[in-house]
């Protein structure tokens, strides 16, 4: 994992990114339902709007303070992410509507997206209940936000997001759109979580699990479920998590981007840093352990009563591997999710075959765009191009099979 030296270099100059003005636009001459609209470069200045809609909307894990503030002064900072958070205000100065938006620059253009990028599975705004906006409405925010914001914005790339969030509507699902190349996944839970397994998993899986789990004791050892209490226990399973997704990514001849010092930074304030100090940490650790080895390893975070699976791993060696130790681990935090009165759980996005054996339900989600300038209409025809063909490859059994041939190749 990333040294200490490495981190406390990056640490001071995460809250430089921070700051810089925060121009407010008079939005009341637009005939939208909010009064005014704010856009905060700084992230400390957006805490207090926050905060307050926190309590009232419905959002993921990913729009969490505590997570997106580390991602934004590790892994946004290495990619150029500057804040610029939207907030738009009614009449009486209440915040009613937040934007966890990031801009970054895209050759002389400038692109706004969710902060979180490719680590967060959904891309959410916070909205206060029963707010209602039509395009024009969204159209109208957006290109205010947009003249307030410094440097200005030339293409609104708003993709990911999910049509409703734990029983509310998106408010920017009436904005153009187009289906994002991948959906989610995810599962409603119950309180007994062994009932749950036999609601969703066979009879014949159930005892198949069950030989490898004995099988698996036989040859290393009694088996563990490791949830991270401790900073120390956090550090062991993301230096084990690190090694083995290395592994899988060389193999499948895919980038890891998980290696290098900003994600290493951003994994050690969200995981294990709070542990350190005895608080909650925002990305939950678990780990299966058979005897002294740790053989697979899962991270995870919540929101209200939802737990998002954000990444795992499992030993590759083929003497552990044939077990499925990650499925193995898998039905272990479900059932301790259930045990902790979680209503939802939920595998992110991306096609993958352990994600439909325990998430039977499907998320869909989409992806919009307002390009605000002209240029940003070529850089909106770029950028939808290139999600319409992922989703065609996505979609298509030959040119799914080809890509992966290649990747094969690029492995050895």
């Amino acid at each position: 994992m990333i040294a200490q030296e490495t981190y406390q270099r990056l640490k001071p100059r995460m809250s430089d990114a921070l700051a810089c003005p925060a121009p407010r636009l008079d939005a009341r001459s637009s005939g939208a339902p909010f009064a005014s609209v704010e856009v905060f470069c700084d992230m400390r200045s957006a805490q207090t709007d926050w905060a307050e809609l926190e309590t009232v909307a419905a959002y993921s894990a990913y729009q969490r303070r505590d997570w997106i503030v580390p991602w934004l002064g590790s892994v946004g900072r290495a990619n150029g992410v500057s804040p610029a958070v939207v907030v738009a205000r009614n009449a009486a100065g209440r915040p009613v509507a937040l934007l966890p938006l990031g801009v970054m620059a895209r050759g002389p253009l400038r692109l706004a997206e969710f902060l979180g990028g490719k680590d967060a599975n959904f891309a959410l705004g916070l909205f206060r209940p029963g707010l209602t906006l039509s395009p024009d409405d969204i159209r109208a925010l957006l290109r205010a936000a947009a003249a307030a914001t410094p440097g200005g914005v030339d293409l609104y790339a708003l993709v990911n997001q999910p049509y409703a969030w734990e029983g509310e509507p998106n408010p920017l699902a009436p904005l153009a759109r187009r289906a994002s190349p991948s959906g989610g996944f995810k599962a409603a839970l119950t309180p007994d979580g062994e009932a749950w397994l036999k609601t969703h998993i066979s009879g014949d899986s159930r005892k198949k699990m069950r030989k490898k789990e004995q099988r698996l004791a036989a040859e290393f050892g009694p088996l563990q479920h490791l949830r991270a209490r401790t900073g120390d226990e956090a550090r062991a399973i993301l230096a084990v998590f690190a090694a083995q997704k290395a592994q899988r990514m060389h193999d499948k001849g895919l980038d890891n981007v998980f290696d290098g010092a900003a994600p290493e930074a951003f994994l050690a304030r969200v995981a294990v840093e709070p542990l350190d100090r005895n608080r909650a940490p925002a990305v939950e650790l678990h780990a299966l352990r058979a005897g002294a080895r740790i053989v697979a390893t899962f991270a995870g975070a919540a929101s209200g009563r939802r737990f998002s699976g954000m990444f795992n791993s499992f030993d590759l060696d083929p003497a552990v591997s044939r077990f499925s130790p990650g499925d193995l681990l898998l039905a272990r935090v479900i059932m301790a999710k259930c045990a902790d009165g979680f209503e939802t759980f939920d595998l992110g996005v991306g096609e993958a075959r352990y994600k439909r054996t325990f998430c039977d339900l499907d998320e869909p989600l989409f992806d919009a765009y307002l390009p605000i300038t002209a240029a940003g209409h070529a850089l909106m025809w770029v950028k939808s191009a290139k999600r319409a063909l992922k989703k065609r490859i996505k979609t298509d059994p030959t040119l799914w099979r080809m890509v992966e041939a290649a990747r094969r190749l690029r492995s050895r």
